[in-house]
């Protein structure tokens, strides 16, 4: 199979360059060969602050999700009312923080 990228370019920098270009991918959670590629083509980066914690705050919903499916099945809970209800409320919280930091 043939790559598509076949050129390679190599460069000297300094050692704080060195440890900026790091620093800034990381933060911008992309591999070195695409955050330089998105440079040079000045294309937007977009950093989006706090990911983990919404990923982190939308596996907890999930999970009780799964929990109160799990129990509706087995037949321990009858009616879902104020459970969904409070599931609901916390999903549409996360999503609003989600668009507005989009």
């Amino acid at each position: 199979m043939e790559r598509k990228r076949d050129k390679q370019i190599n460069i000297r920098l300094r050692a704080d360059e060195h440890l900026q270009v790091y620093r800034l991918m990381k933060e911008a959670d992309m591999g070195l060969s695409e955050y330089i590629r998105k440079c040079i083509l000045k294309k937007e980066i977009v950093r989006i602050y706090k990911i983990k914690e919404f990923l982190e705050e939308l596996n907890r919903i999930g999970n009780n999700l799964n929990q109160l499916t799990r129990k509706v099945n087995q037949g321990k809970i009858k009616e879902l009312g104020d459970d969904l209800a409070q599931i609901n409320c916390n999903l549409n919280t996360v999503f609003e923080k989600i668009l507005k930091i989009i």
